[in-house]
């Protein structure tokens, strides 16, 4: 069974709460009973190193916010798939406010790129990888189901 994680967070790459160990404990013990696990995060500035190392599996134009690329990297015992879109998400501060501790007045576009994103790879997978179930973590990927559920040829479950 293959199983798509979308998160804002995931220890230790961004974390700004409990959020971040959920999504990064939940996948490795799942992938210990055989399932195959992958993380949607966005590519936040700490997360550089990755997407350069990384490997370009898809291109999403017509995003949230614009278009954005799918980079696939492991790292820590789990395979990541990176939201590449520097437009969105090289900031400083953390993933939801800026160095002022103010909200992005754009969280709105730029989790609905992550949720888009999620709901996308759910429907067409991504090359001979096809999630069975997406799971989607907190608000911040909220409307991943809704995206999935809006297209067509829908194959993973939403959770």
């Amino acid at each position: 069974m293959n199983v798509l994680f979308a998160a804002s967070e995931c220890a230790p790459f961004i974390k700004t709460g409990g959020l971040a160990d959920v999504v990064a404990a939940l996948p490795k013990a799942l992938a210990a009973k055989g399932l195959s696990v992958r993380v949607l995060l966005p590519a936040y500035p700490s997360l550089a190193p990755m997407v350069q190392a990384g490997k370009t599996v898809a291109r999403y134009e017509h995003l949230p916010g614009g278009a954005a690329n799918i980079v696939a990297h492991s790292a820590e015992g789990l395979d990541l798939l990176l939201l590449d879109a520097p437009h969105l998400f090289a900031r400083p501060g953390n993933p939801y406010v800026d160095g002022n501790g103010h909200d992005y007045g754009d969280n709105h576009i730029r989790f609905g790129a992550l949720s888009k994103a999620a709901g996308l790879i759910a429907q067409q997978g991504l090359g001979d990888w096809t999630p069975d179930i997406l799971h989607a973590h907190d608000w911040q990927a909220g409307l991943a189901p809704v995206y999935m559920r809006l297209g067509e040829g829908t194959v993973a479950k939403a959770v």
